[in-house]
């Protein structure tokens, strides 16, 4: 990004350390942000958003299922998008908006195309990204190679 050339914005004031950023997403004045990993559950945290820009810890850690690389937040859940490798199916999990421990909540499973990747919300309709369309995974062969983005009404999770 720092290429000759290229645009560049100079930060403003002191960085904010966070807890983990591999997926992020917005819903109101919130912003959550969590950390993946490829063997074990992870956290995330929600931030509240101020005027300024400036980022405030809500307290409380969500857990998030192994292997999320994607988060959307709708009013009543929060749907994680799951997944790692070429040739592993990936998943949606739909889980309860505010639950903390995804074991006690009421918890779906969909299984999804390998290698998906973020999601979000707009008009009543949720958004999937594929990174297997990309020119580098195409070039390892992975199980699926989706190069449009999936369109689904949010009704439907």
């Amino acid at each position: 990004m720092k290429k000759s050339g290229t645009p560049y914005l100079k930060q403003v004031g002191e960085a904010r350390k966070v807890y983990g950023a591999s997926f992020l997403t917005s819903y109101g004045d919130n912003l959550y942000a969590g950390k993946f990993s490829e063997t074990a559950r992870e956290k995330m945290y929600r931030y509240k958003v101020g005027t300024d820009g400036s980022l405030t810890t809500q307290s409380g850690a969500y857990e998030v299922p192994t292997k999320t690389q994607g988060l959307m937040v709708t009013r009543s859940h929060f749907v994680f998008s799951t997944s790692y490798g070429n040739d592993n199916r990936g998943n949606l999990y739909v889980v309860d908006a505010g639950a903390r421990d995804i074991d006690k909540s009421s918890t779906r499973c969909y299984r999804t195309p390998s290698m998906n990747e973020g999601i979000t919300e707009s008009g009543g309709y949720a958004y999937l990204v594929f990174e297997s369309g990309a020119a580098q995974y195409v070039a390892k062969n992975p199980r699926n190679i989706i190069r449009n983005l999936h369109k689904g009404k949010v009704s439907g999770l």
